[in-house]
C-alpha cells in the first residue's frame, strides 16, 4: 500500500526533524517475534550443513548444532544471530483504531502520521522466502497464525529465517500491521548505554563510531568516516571491503542485543502527508505541531481526533 500509518508519542520539537524507530528484535514487545519453534530450526540447520558434508566441506559439529538449538533455554537460539543486524519500522493499514492509540500513541495523547511509503527512503532489505513477491522493497503486511514455523522448500539457505519477521500470533490482527524490515545501518540515529557501547571497545568496533554524551549512562553515536572507508589492514584472509561490512554488521548485532539501544532513522518531511493529533493531546503540544509543520514546503494536513458522542469510535475533524 502507499499509504501507511505510524502511531508514536509526540515529543516537543518531533516535526523539526521527524524521526522513528527501526525496533530491533530484543526490544519487541512480543516474546514469540523471531522466535519459530525450536525443532523447525534445527531441522533447517541439520539439513544445510548435512548438504555442506556432502559436498565436501569440513564443518566441524555440524551434527550437533541441532541438537543444541533443541535445548537451547535462551529466548533467541543460538545461530540465529544474523536477525539481530535488522531493525523493524511497523507501520499500519488504519488510523483509527482505538486500542492502538491506547497502545501505541501514549493513550491518545500521541499522534499518527500518514506516511507515502514511495517517499520514505526506506526499503526491506532482507529476502523473504515464502511472502515477499517481486515487489519486495515496499512494507508488506503481516501474516497472522498461530503455527510457528519457519518455511523451508528445500533450497541450499539460510534465509528461511526471514520470514520470521513476517509472522505473528492471530490476537494481534487487529493491528492491521505493515512492516519494512530495514538494515541497522540505515539508521541515522543510535542511543545507546555507556555499557552498551564498551562491548564495541572490546572488539575495537567504536573505531567506525563517534559519539556524544546525551545523558549520565547514554551516548548518541553515529557513523564516521572510517564506516565508508576500507581498512586494507583489515582483511584476515577476506576481501577488505567484505571485512569492512561484516565487522559493522556485527557491531550493528552486538549493540541490537541490548533492548535499550534505540536506533532511529530521519523521516523526510516530503513523505509525511497528514498528522492526526490523539483526542487527549496536550494543547501546548498542538500549537507547536501546528507551528512547525507551517515551515514544511510540502502540504501536510491535520485532524483531531475527538471521542464519539455516543459510541466507542473516534471521530476526526
Amino acid at each position: 500500500m502507499k499509504r501507511l500509518y505510524k502511531y508514536t508519542s509526540y515529543r516537543n520539537g518531533f516535526f523539526k526533524l521527524p524521526k522513528v524507530r527501526l525496533t530491533q528484535r530484543s526490544a519487541l514487545n512480543d516474546p514469540f517475534e523471531c522466535l519459530p519453534a525450536a525443532d523447525q530450526v534445527a531441522e533447517l540447520y541439520d539439513r544445510i550443513f548435512e548438504e555442506f558434508k556432502n559436498k565436501g566441506s569440513d564443518v566441524d559439529g555440524y551434527d550437533q548444532i541441532g541438537n543444541a538449538i533443541k535445548s537451547s533455554n535462551k529466548s533467541h537460539y543460538q545461530h540465529t544471530e544474523l536477525l539481530d543486524r535488522y531493525g523493524i519500522l511497523s507501520l499500519s493499514q488504519s488510523f483509527d483504531s482505538i486500542l492502538m492509540w491506547s497502545h501505541y500513541a501514549n493513550q491518545h495523547a500521541g499522534i499518527v502520521i500518514e506516511i507515502d511509503t514511495e517517499l520514505i527512503g526506506l526499503e526491506s532489505k532482507v529476502v523473504h522466502t515464502e511472502f515477499l513477491d517481486t515487489d519486495s522493497k515496499r512494507p508488506r503486511p503481516m501474516i497472522y497464525t498461530n503455527e510457528r514455523r519457519v518455511s523451508d522448500n528445500g533450497s541450499f539457505s539460510f534465509n528461511h529465517l526471514f520470514d520470521l519477521y513476517m509472522i505473528k500470533a492471530e490476537p494481534w490482527r487487529y493491528e492491521k500491521e505493515y512492516r519494512v524490515i530495514a538494515d541497522l545501518k540505515d539508521a541515522t540515529d543510535i542511543i545507546v548505554t555507556r555499557e552498551s557501547f564498551s562491548r564495541l571497545q572490546k572488539n575495537n568496533y567504536d573505531f567506525f563510531f563517534d559519539c556524544n554524551s546525551v545523558g549520565t549512562n547514554e551516548l548518541n553515536i553515529t557513523l564516521n568516516s572510517n564506516a565508508y572507508q576500507v581498512q586494507n589492514n583489515y582483511t584476515f584472509g577476506e576481501e577488505p571491503e567484505k571485512m569492512r561490512n561484516n565487522m559493522l554488521g556485527n557491531a550493528y548485532s552486538r549493540l541490537a542485543k541490548d533492548a535499550s539501544s534505540i536506533f532511529l532513522y530521519e523521516l523526510p518531511k516530503k513523505s509525511i502527508k497528514r498528522v492526526i493529533l490523539g483526542c487527549c493531546i496536550e494543547e501546548d503540544s498542538k500549537q507547536e505541531i501546528y507551528n512547525d509543520i507551517r515551515e514544511y514546503e510540502n502540504d501536510v494536513e491535520i485532524l483531531q481526533a475527538e471521542r464519539h458522542t455516543n459510541r466507542f469510535e473516534l471521530t476526526f475533524s
